[in-house]
């Protein structure tokens, strides 16, 4: 019937190191690798960069508007936090680090990307011995038991 409440469709969601606040990858500088087509293209005018690129692009700005997590759904974070991973200016596995700025070349630290207002979270490191083939924690986080683990606690909890 129109109008009527047939319950929410979104009991539980589980976020796994999103770029919730924006991506270190569109630093406008030519250390910035992630430019080459072949790590990405992640160059400042790039569709991607224009969305995440910076924490208060037009896209994350209208995302990240109001409430970040609106209930009744239940909301759980899993993020990077060590020195090993993308969001931060560090080595990455193989990956030397990238400048600490966004993609309008404006000093930033992204290493919070992941969080979100109002969200349970758990905060990992070491994932990068979870990816087999570069040692990346931005790979390893979704192949790690430990990440496993707690999203299936999380949704049967």
């Amino acid at each position: 019937m129109k109008g009527e409440h047939k319950g929410h469709l979104v009991r539980r969601l589980v976020a796994i190191d999103g770029p919730n606040h924006g991506i270190i990858d569109c630093s406008p500088s030519p250390s910035n690798y992630f430019q080459q087509a072949a790590f990405g293209g992640f160059t400042p005018d790039s569709a991607i960069c224009q969305e995440y690129g910076s924490a208060d692009s037009a896209f994350l700005s209208w995302l990240d508007r109001g409430q970040e997590t609106p209930g009744p759904t239940k909301w759980l974070v899993i993020r990077n936090i060590g020195p090993d991973f993308v969001y931060t200016s560090a080595q990455d596995g193989f990956f030397p680090a990238v400048p600490a700025e966004d993609s309008l070349g404006r000093p930033h630290d992204f290493s919070d990307s992941a969080s979100l207002v109002g969200a349970e979270e758990i905060d990992l490191t070491g994932q990068g011995v979870y990816d087999p083939f570069l040692g990346t924690a931005h790979l390893g986080i979704v192949n790690s038991p430990q990440t496993w683990a707690a999203v299936l606690a999380f949704l049967t909890g």
